[in-house]
């Protein structure tokens, strides 16, 4: 993908623009930083923000219409009533009225600027543009200044408040001086703000309109002044004219209607806060940064992270910043699901991957492990292809997946046969769908791999494909979309005689549906289905989409993610745990829940309080599964030596993605070569072997035959020997 595709990618997004209340606010008031600065007690820098954006405070807090009450969320809830922003904003105003503005040291400028009328869009133009360091002179006919505004307010009190902010700048406020031309005046510009039916004065480059003179209501004469004064330092600076004054409000974004919002007023912490600024939303889009822990621990929004993508990819930088960021998506899709624009991350950073694999700037690191699991899988020792009888039509194909027979060989068996009991004759296909390869950056690869599948599967005669993997069912059909792939719960709830009778005691689950499922809902539909015809409560109807973690193997780039993942999926709930994921079951049992696969549950299996099983055992069971089809018997054991691990040094190998027979096959490799160092303190033997990308090292004594590993490590350095 192009640098500018990335830039655009989630140019929908809306999680930035101004909330219902600022698009029509004629002044722009930034609200939700307004209000959470009231929120927090923060009143100063509450009014220095208000003061900045609309000028003169006191003034504009007492005579806002209150425009963003008619499109505030809240007041379009039922029972509820618009926050009252207007009063909140006379609030911050009294905390701090009558307090002299402050006053900078700003530089003075050679040129002037002369602003004709004394009403808000004049005064506003003239104070913007003193503060800039200009020399300005304002004409104003009448003794007073203010305009129209002085038919609301008291004129005296107006006088004193505008004399208070006029003291924090250099301005030439001339009263009772009506121009009937601009003949004689010098100035480098003219703002001409003369009101309702005033004079209008000649056309030429330098003069600038606004105001009541053009039909604006007060906010929007001010807004206009303030344009004016930008408009006018551009001319002065390039020469450049720009048109307007523009439209000062937007209209509401009504993707905002379709937010999520938690109506609940949260009380003030320490008292500290206006009550009205808590009952206020402070609306803005983060649906998919609830439902994702990569966008929480980096604290990035889509354009956000399209941003860090590119400076990740882009060619000649000293340093890759988001490189993790790109290792961390799961590929849930959840981010898309709950988006009103439904921008998919996912696939930004699958592309950006991609990419990324293809610039050579891919660490192995990442993805070496689940890589070398995927060949395994598709190895001599664990892929099969079974067909009862060869020389009859098939009419199904069963594919597990990798993982459902590395977690428990039993689930693929007795899934079998129960599809033997209404199939004729059913072929099984022992492998992986290659959806590892294209997590990994690697599409081409993955595509190969679903390819060979498709192959398979036209050799058969294209039977009906059922997977007992959500995720291979999902991978299989965006790679290969001409397949007939469908899921086996499906299957099973159209042919219930194939599972055996099993009347449960009404124990109540929870079915946890797993992320790649959420285009699945006939899936999700035919397991509760299914168990509740099992005799078990469904406590939850309605789908329950999330992810483990296990997807993207964003394990071996963040363990502490992967666990955020998986712990948020199981937080607030309790109770028996039901997924149709294999990884899911596992993750979640690693984590101490009770989770249980529903085809254990269906088939009868004991599956309560079953610990996932260590990585060499995942190997074992799937060199299991196939022998059980093959007839063959296990293998004997070659090396004489007898390797003892003690079970706390497994479990960190485990959580290392480090192999038993690795440190079997090193230590061998040691002892018959003596390619080894002796610790004389310790009286500990080291040795080293180089996997893949991995440099293992393994400390042990030896006694006989019996090795007693001590340590157990690896680097991704390679070390090389000469002579």
């Amino acid at each position: 993908m192009e640098i500018s595709e990335y830039k655009s990618f989630a140019e929908k997004c809306f999680r930035d623009t101004p909330p219902p209340c600022a698009a029509v606010c004629p002044l722009s008031l930034p609200v939700r930083d307004f209000v959470r600065l009231m929120q927090k007690g923060s009143y100063r820098s509450a009014y220095r923000l208000y003061r900045d954006q609309v000028i003169f405070p006191s003034l504009i807090a007492r005579i806002c219409p209150s425009p963003c009450s008619a499109v505030c969320i809240r007041g379009k809830h039922p029972g509820d009533e618009s926050v009252d922003l207007t009063a909140l904003e006379l609030a911050c105003v009294k905390r701090m009225e009558g307090k002299k503005p402050e006053r900078y040291a700003i530089p003075k400028k050679q040129e002037t600027i002369a602003v004709i009328g004394g009403g808000l869009s004049g005064l506003a133009c003239a104070y913007r543009l003193s503060s800039f360091g200009y020399r300005v002179t304002l004409y104003e006919r009448s003794s007073l200044l203010g305009g129209s505004v002085l038919a609301e307010l008291d004129p005296a009190w107006v006088q004193e408040e505008l004399r208070r902010e006029f003291s924090a700048v250099d301005c030439d406020l001339r009263t009772e001086k009506e121009l009937t031309s601009l003949e004689g005046i010098e100035a480098d510009a003219f703002y001409v703000a003369t009101g309702a039916g005033g004079e209008a004065f000649e056309n030429l480059p330098n003069v600038f309109r606004g105001g009541a003179l053009l039909g604006a209501d007060h906010l929007t004469a001010l807004s206009q002044g303030l344009w004016a004064a930008t408009a006018i330092e551009t001319y002065l600076k390039v020469g450049r004219r720009e048109e307007g004054p523009p439209q000062p409000t937007l209209k509401p974004d009504e993707r905002y209607d379709r937010l999520h919002y938690d109506y609940k007023i949260p009380e003030p912490k320490d008292g500290k806060g206006e009550a009205e600024a808590f009952r206020c939303l402070r609306c803005q889009c983060s649906e998919c940064y609830q439902v994702c822990p990569l966008m929480e621990k980096e604290k990035y929004f889509p354009q956000k992270m399209c941003v860090e993508v590119i400076l990740t990819l882009k060619p000649n930088m000293s340093k890759r910043t988001s490189v993790r960021m790109l290792m961390g998506c799961t590929d849930c899709k959840r981010c898309r699901d709950v988006c009103p624009e439904h921008i998919d991350m996912g696939q930004c950073l699958e592309q950006a991957r991609t990419d990324f694999y293809e610039s050579g700037a891919m660490a192995p690191a990442f993805h070496d492990y689940w890589l070398q699991d995927m060949d395994f899988s598709l190895s001599e020792e664990a892929s099969l292809l079974y067909l009862p009888d060869e020389k009859a039509p098939c009419d199904l194909l069963f594919f597990p997946g990798c993982q459902l027979g590395a977690s428990d060989p039993d689930y693929v068996l007795k899934a079998y046969e129960a599809l033997q009991r209404e199939s004729q004759n059913p072929a099984l296909s022992l492998g992986c769908c290659g959806v590892p390869a294209r997590w990994a950056g690697m599409p081409k690869k993955a595509l190969a791999i679903a390819e060979e599948i498709r192959q398979t599967w036209e050799r058969l005669g294209k039977p009906r494909l059922l997977t007992g993997c959500p995720t291979c069912l999902s991978n299989l059909k965006q790679a290969i979309p001409e397949m007939e792939v469908e899921d086996l719960y499906t299957w099973f709830l159209a042919h219930p005689k194939a599972l055996p009778p099993l009347q449960a005691q009404g124990e109540r689950l929870t079915v946890l549906d797993p992320c790649s499922s959420s285009e699945a809902s006939q899936m999700q539909r035919a397991v509760r289905t299914l168990l509740e015809q099992a005799g078990y409560q469904v406590a939850d109807p309605e789908p329950d989409i999330g992810c483990c973690g296990f997807g993207g193997h964003i394990y071996s780039s963040d363990p502490e993610l992967h666990h955020a993942f998986a712990t948020r999926r199981t937080k607030g709930k309790e109770g028996i745990f039901a997924a149709y994921c294999a990884n899911c079951r596992d993750v979640f049992a690693a984590k101490g829940s009770d989770a249980r696969h529903v085809l254990g549950l269906l088939l009868g299996m004991e599956e309560e309080n079953r610990f996932p099983p260590e990585l060499d055992l995942r190997r074992e069971n799937r060199r299991r599964l196939k022998r059980c089809f093959t007839g063959e018997e296990e293998p004997p054991v070659k090396d004489k030596l007898q390797i003892m691990i003690p079970a706390e040094l497994i479990a960190k190998m485990d959580r290392e993605l480090l192999l038993r027979e690795q440190v079997a096959e090193t230590i061998t490799h040691a002892e018959e070569t003596s390619e080894k160092i002796l610790d004389e303190a310790d009286s500990l033997w080291y040795a080293h072997r180089r996997f893949g990308t991995v440099t293992l090292w393994t400390a042990y004594r030896r006694d006989g035959d019996t090795v007693q590993v001590e340590k157990v490590y690896a680097h991704r350095v390679e070390i090389r020997e000469e002579g």
